[in-house]
């Protein structure tokens, strides 16, 4: 294409000089760009088998964009926690986990937070392993020293394996791993820490219920982490899928120790029981009259049971448990307590609602012990022992505005020593609540624990962000008001920008059943119910936008007028593919031409493998489109992560596997697959995501846990493009040529934006109609320059420059058959820009830019 326009680049080159003695011409082919910004790239080391991030900077070259804050209304949370700790002395300072984000910490009661690192490298917090999920947390006062002891890993949702058990003594700043040698040690994999606890009087003593056993430690706080060592004291059998849970000391004699068990066979609950031992953990029992008391049901999918020791009276223990059938939406659920000292049991009125299958918080005051606190999906108290119950969501705030609460799934409730606060570990961030006041007060400020499931970022307003997380909807952000705002709730999946209409976007959501939301003028709602699938994706047509995809399970729906009406497009049948066995989980349209479709397929069992269908007439009639499968053979037995399309042509693709084989990412061609992973073979982690840099021929970027990697042109390897993001999977990432940024998401860490390569050009595009108009520099945020060329038999012309709602910007008239215009765009707000070339009110060609 560049000999079509020599006569005008050599003209834009004297006019650049001309309007700017500084400005440099740039030379149109993209070629040894300095990726790393001119951190120091040791080549050799990055051909060795890496461990850790090695080329970490500290400075970061990352903006943390969020979620971070929240307003006061609940409905705008950040992300998922999992427990939290309050200091026994200060309280003041809390710990707070994520299943996916690793450690938060505040000194000042939640006004601010502060990162503990382990969302960081080995060079900060010291640790064999990647972003650890926290499963339950210690805090100890010992001997002079303060620590903190952690157990990693998700005791819930199963997001994070744990790795054991790691502690600190300077409050973060340097970490430990505590998992003993053989034999006398802890697992560091496949397996799930559900709680610790610590010995109330002697603190080198602490137990660890875990999904494959009861371990116990006798020297906890040992002086050399390497000489702490574990015992396993009760075992799970081979055929038990889940273990033990929850675990209690009685507070006046520590030899009695409680113990929750759950029995699973073929993922089916065939037994809860709840243990008690009076000699330290030795010999184990079932607790004296349970068996009569506790139900016990082999047709349960679910069942837990939580329980405490009463801190105001030692003597109870308080139990709530709940259980789910299959033949029924509504969950079992009793409450009960048992006075230790007389063996008796006295049945408890239950919670009105018991809805959500997680380990939910339950609460006993320390100085009240008639104040009870349990939470399912909502929350509720009791000031009687457990005989009434009162809705603790439903209070307004002081002014009258809307309700103020914690977020509606709680996984842990903790009140502080003297019984006057409780504090909340929800999937929504932290909340306290005085005791006596009915306001829930939102804690989360600038804690950024989003686990991420989809996100965009607005090409024509890229001051925009979206962002679908789990349990806490979709949410919209304006970056210069620093709020987001939630647009669709429950679950977040996909979520995607129109960028040729202003202000319209999609959302696709799970509450109970799945929906998609429309938004116009990013306020104005409109609501599609679609069934009841769990995770979605969207997509729009980038040739027209009044066609958006949906994919929902084994199928695909279309919508050809924006939402308002929805038909299937392709099934798993369609593709000789059994229903119950793939799930067509999402679909790319190529951005040069619309026809062409992809559709991604992940197995759901066992023994399936993914495949990669194509079509290029999607829209033909259903029955006339042609699918082709042009997935690799033979397939590989790892997980396809990602699909990735060429914005300029629209048969190459490139698909990546999260998995520690050599083949990480492979290129198509049209005709036959290549593998392009290169030194991404040497790094000890799978890829998550890739985007293709527009116009850059094999301009990659790969998403791994080591960060983000690029490479470019066909002799280039992989290297590390920038440092500092958190060590956490990157769900995805996307490049925004409006703002010429790179955007990724991160599992449990929120959205981190960085800037493309400094000399990067997005690549010219072709006039849609006939090649005659053409607009560069693109991006620019200077001044544009306009080349055209018309018939010769033309009798009048202009041009004209809209903005992408259709507002005109600048009109021009023409009185020649081809040449050039300056146009001064330093003040136009940042944004996609159309350049309209008409002739004889007839529009003959036109091109778009973006104003930055």
């Amino acid at each position: 294409m560049k000999y079509q326009y020599i006569e005008f680049i050599l003209f834009l080159t004297s006019i650049l000089l001309a309007v700017d003695g500084n400005c440099q011409y740039v030379n149109n082919s993209v070629t040894e760009i300095e990726f790393l910004n001119n951190h120091n790239y040791d080549n050799k080391s990055s051909s060795r088998h890496l461990q850790f991030f090695e080329y970490w900077d500290e400075n970061g070259k990352w903006e943390e964009i969020g979620p971070l804050t929240s307003s006061n209304n609940s409905t705008y949370d950040v992300g998922r926690l999992s427990t939290l700790c309050i200091d026994p002395v200060n309280d003041s300072i809390i710990l707070v986990g994520s299943p996916n984000g690793g450690l938060y910490y505040t000194i000042n009661k939640g006004d601010s937070w502060i990162n503990a690192g382990l969302d960081r490298p080995k060079e900060i917090h010291n640790l064999d392993m990647f972003t650890p999920g926290i499963a339950s947390i210690i805090i100890i006062h010992y001997n002079g020293k303060t620590w903190w002891i952690i157990a990693t890993g998700d005791k819930d949702q199963n997001f994070n394996y744990s790795r054991g058990v790691i502690r600190s003594t300077d409050m973060g700043k340097n970490w430990d791993l505590i998992n003993g040698s053989y034999p006398d040690n802890l697992h560091d994999n496949w397996y799930y820490i559900r709680k610790l606890a610590n010995h109330p009087v002697d603190h080198n003593i602490m137990f660890a219920a875990t999904s494959n056993g009861l371990y116990k430690s006798v020297n906890v706080l040992a002086e050399h982490p390497e000489d702490v060592s574990w015992s396993l004291i009760l075992e799970v059998p081979p055929s038990i899928n889940e273990g033990f849970f929850d675990l209690e000391f009685h507070s006046l004699n520590p030899d009695t120790l409680f113990l929750s068990r759950e029995y699973r066979a073929s993922k089916k609950v065939v037994g809860n029981e709840i243990l008690w031992s009076t000699d330290g953990g030795i010999e184990w029992s079932l607790l004296p009259g349970s068996p009569s008391v506790l139900p016990v049901d082999s047709t349960f999918t679910h069942f837990l049971s939580i329980f405490e020791v009463s801190p105001a009276n030692p003597d109870v223990l308080f139990i709530y448990l709940k259980g789910k059938k299959p033949t029924t939406p509504r969950y079992f659920h009793t409450h009960c307590k048992y006075a230790i000292s007389q063996n008796s049991w006295i049945q408890l009125n239950t919670l009105k609602s018991a809805y959500g299958n997680g380990r939910n918080g339950y609460a006993l005051s320390p100085v009240d012990d008639e104040l009870l606190f349990c939470a399912t999906i909502f929350t509720y108290s009791s000031s009687d022992g457990g005989y009434t119950w009162e809705k603790e969501n439903d209070s307004l705030l002081r002014d009258g505005k809307p309700k103020n609460n914690p977020h509606v799934d709680v996984q842990e409730l903790r009140f502080n020593k003297d019984g006057t606060e409780i504090w909340a570990a929800t999937d929504g961030g932290p909340y306290m609540k005085e005791i006596g006041d009915t306001i829930w007060q939102n804690k989360v400020n600038n804690i950024g624990i989003a686990k991420v499931m989809r996100f965009d970022q607005s090409q024509a307003e890229p001051e925009y962000f979206l962002f679908g997380g789990w349990d806490v909807g979709t949410q919209l952000l304006k970056k210069e008001d620093n709020l987001w705002t939630q647009v669709g709730g429950g679950d977040g999946f996909g979520c995607v920008f129109d960028n040729e209409e202003t202000g319209t976007l999609y959302t696709a959501n799970y509450s109970g059943y799945s929906y998609v939301i429309r938004n116009k003028n990013y306020v104005d709602s409109s609501r599609y119910e679609m069934g009841n699938f769990w995770t979605s994706n969207l997509a729009i047509n980038p040739l027209d936008h009044n066609i958006v995809y949906l994919s929902q399970g084994d199928q695909i729906k279309c919508s050809k007028d924006q939402g308002e009406n929805w038909y299937t497009l392709v099934t798993a049948d369609d593709l000789g593919l059994e229903p119950e066995n793939y799930l067509l989980y999402d679909m790319h349209v190529a951005e040069s031409n619309g026809n062409f479709l992809y559709i991604r397929v992940v197995p759901v069992n066992e023994g399936t493998h993914h495949f990669i269908f194509r079509t290029g007439n999607v829209h033909a009639p259903r029955h006339l489109i042609r699918w082709e499968d042009i997935s690799p053979y033979p397939a590989l037995e790892a997980w396809l992560s990602d699909l990735e399309v060429d914005g300029l042509n629209h048969e190459k693709i490139w698909i990546s596997y999260n998995s520690l084989s050599s083949s990480k990412i492979l290129e198509y061609n049209g005709e036959k697959w290549i593998d392009i992973s290169g030194k991404l073979q040497d790094i000890n982690s799978g890829v998550h995501s890739i985007v293709h840099l527009k116009g850059v021929d094999g301009g990659m970027f790969a998403g791994t846990s080591y960060g983000i990697y690029y490479k470019e042109g066909q002799s280039k390897d992989w290297i590390l493009y920038k440092p500092g993001l958190p060590n956490i999977v990157p769900v995805d990432i996307k490049i925004n040529y409006s703002a010429s940024t790179i955007l990724t998401g991160l599992d449990g860490r929120g959205l981190w934006e960085t800037s493309l390569p400094d000399n990067y050009i997005a690549p010219f595009e072709e006039s849609e109609l006939q090649n005659s108009i053409l607009v560069y520099p693109n991006p620019s945020d200077n001044y544009v320059l306009i080349s055209y060329r018309l018939e010769p038999d033309v009798q009048k012309a202009k041009i004209e420059v809209t903005d992408i709602s259709g507002r005109v910007c600048e009109s021009r008239q023409l009185d020649s058959q081809k040449g050039l215009l300056l146009i001064v765009v330093q003040h136009w707000r940042q944004g996609i820009f159309v350049a309209n070339l008409y002739s004889n009110d007839l529009s003959v060609g036109r091109y778009k830019f973006v104003v930055k």
